[in-house]
């Protein structure tokens, strides 16, 4: 009797343990290639629009944060973050940057946590800032005597580059005047220092406005005055132009955009807008940009806007962005504008399920 109660314990047992194996195997992950950009309808701010739409703002994401800062060479300074909706506040303002030659900024620190490092350019010297614990402290000053024929018209572009197991700044300085050679700086996050790069060399023709990481060693970089894009390798200094789209034309632009966003956590896809004079107002094209070879733009759908009535359908519905802002969150867009009436609007934008679009 025991032999048999053994007999079928052990059974028992199996059962129970290929039931608990079936448990433990991994779920099939869900493929997210095919999911597509889309625009949620206008959505009122609900509190006042700060002073945006210049040429020399800059708009920095903390990932560790998932906050998005707004800088301004006045030293004007707001804080954005999303919940259940978006909403911003004034932080300290910018120390030593009245009258300053150019600006930058990009997120540093460990990969578990950045702050918001902004750097400050005078003729030879670049004074370094960190926004941490609400205070803007001072990180050091660097002097570079490559930087002595910089001008007013000088630009820079900055970014977050990971090495090893932190987020160092990479910048790109370039004067507008004839003959100045690009001067590529790195910034290491632990030891504090900004020295000229050994290994990224730029041999772009014009001035750098924007820049991005898009994987370890490469980096999207858009250059003034068309907003043309390249792909920029560290490894063997390569440099290529980005394929745009055959209708897509390229003129002198107010403002551009460049920033990554990702679906589930997951994919990480590169975002490029352009803010274009037409007819009188500013419009925005956006693009997502292929991060693996052939590297090209491919656009995305337009903002909603304002619907026609059917006594209305001459007039003209768009909404005019020259004082429009971008907001790249970790997996959302933000699009802060204002309506027909003046009022602040904002448009979300994020990568969704073909499943949930068919719904």
């Amino acid at each position: 009797m025991l032999r048999k109660l053994l007999a079928y314990w052990n059974i028992v047992l199996l059962l129970v343990a290929f039931s608990q194996c079936n448990q433990c195997r991994p779920s099939s992950v869900e493929d997210i290639t095919g999911w597509a950009f889309c625009w949620d309808e206008a959505v009122a701010l609900g509190s006042s629009l700060p002073r945006v739409g210049t040429n020399d703002d800059i708009v920095c994401h903390i990932p560790s944060e998932d906050a998005v800062y707004l800088l301004s060479p006045t030293g004007d300074c707001h804080k954005f973050t999303q919940t259940s909706r978006l909403t911003h506040e004034r932080v300290e303002s910018l120390p030593d940057i009245t009258g300053a030659e150019a600006f930058f900024a990009f997120p540093a620190g460990s990969i578990q946590a950045q702050t918001l490092h902004v750097g400050v350019v005078n003729q030879q010297q670049i004074t370094l800032h960190q926004y941490k614990e609400r205070i803007w402290q001072l990180v050091g000053s660097y002097n570079f005597d490559s930087t002595a024929a910089w001008s007013s018209s000088s630009r820079v572009a900055a970014c977050s580059i990971h090495e090893a197991n932190q987020c160092n700044g990479l910048i790109v300085l370039m004067s507008n005047c004839h003959g100045i050679l690009p001067v590529v700086l790195c910034y290491d996050a632990d030891k504090h220092t900004l020295e000229p790069s050994s290994t990224w060399c730029y041999t772009g023709f014009n001035a750098p406005k924007a820049a991005i990481a898009i994987a370890p060693g490469a980096v999207l970089v858009s250059e003034e005055p068309t907003g043309t894009l390249y792909y920029w390798t560290e490894k063997d200094n390569r440099y290529e132009r980005v394929q745009a789209p055959t209708h897509t034309y390229y003129s002198t632009l107010s403002r551009i955009s460049l920033f990554l966003l990702h679906a589930k956590k997951l994919m990480p896809q590169a975002i490029y807008v352009r803010f274009i004079e037409q007819d009188g107002k500013t419009e925005l094209r956006c693009y997502t940009v292929t991060c693996t070879s052939p590297y090209k733009m491919q656009p995305i759908f337009d903002l909603p806007e304002a619907p026609k009535k059917s006594e209305e359908r001459e007039i003209d519905n768009r909404i005019n962005h020259t004082g429009g802002l971008i907001l790249p969150f970790y997996e959302a867009v933000y699009v802060v504008t204002k309506d027909k009436d003046g009022l602040p609007v904002y448009y979300k934008g994020s990568f969704q399920s073909s499943n949930l679009l068919t719904q």
